[in-house]
This record gives C-alpha cells, structure tokens and sequence, in this order.
C-alpha cells in the first residue's frame, strides 16, 4: 500500500484509550502504529464486488492546500461498519526518482453502523 507515506500517523476516537494504555499517550485517542494498520488492511476482506461496499464507498470531499497538500474525505465500507476517513495528503516530488506522487502523510478514522439495504 504506497499510498500511505512510511511516517503515516492513523489515529481514531476511543472511548476506552487512555494516557496509559495508548500509544498517542493521550486520554480518547487510539493510534495505531503505522505497521499495525498495514498488517490489518493486508488481511481485511477484498469487497470490490460487494454491490453494498460499492454504494458507500466514496470520496465526499477534496480541499487542496497549495499544490503539494491536500485534504480528503471519503468513506469506506465494511459491513456492518462505515468508516469516514479524513486523510492528508502530500505530494512527494523526489521519492525513488519517479514522477511525483500523492502519500498519505496522517488518516484519522471514526466509525458507524452500515446501513442495511
């Protein structure tokens, strides 16, 4: 997964995190290490043909910062669970001698109910 930079911060709300127990060292947010998350995304369940996933799935917003920053919002399902993820992106001009390239810098994440249809 390339698109997330290497020092990507992915935190979310917990109502159970606290000073001590989270890696954030902060009461109410949960950060997960970067190599964590790939490890949770490389297991999670391929849904491109979920015709559910495919309806929710979607980017809702996009705020440029100049032209190498950038603010996303999207949405991602996993039934039963909708994330809406708020990412900042960078644009990467020198990483291994390519065209410059958009990463993932900080992704922070809550989560609802998916809707049934």
């Amino acid at each position: 997964m390339r698109c997330y930079h290497p020092c990507t911060r992915l935190t979310a709300p917990s109502s159970t995190a606290t000073a001590a127990t989270s890696a954030s060292g902060h009461n109410g947010v949960f950060l997960i290490p970067h190599a964590d998350f790939m490890q949770r995304v490389a297991a999670r369940e391929i849904t491109e043909a979920d015709p559910l996933c495919a309806k929710y799935d979607k980017i809702t917003k996009v705020m440029m910062a100049g032209a190498d920053a950038a603010l996303v919002v999207c949405h991602i399902a996993y039934p039963p669970v909708l994330f809406t993820d708020v990412l900042s992106l960078l644009k990467f001009s020198d990483e291994d001698g390519g065209e410059p390239r958009w990463r993932i810098v900080c992704k922070s994440s809550v989560s609802d109910r998916c809707p049934a249809e």
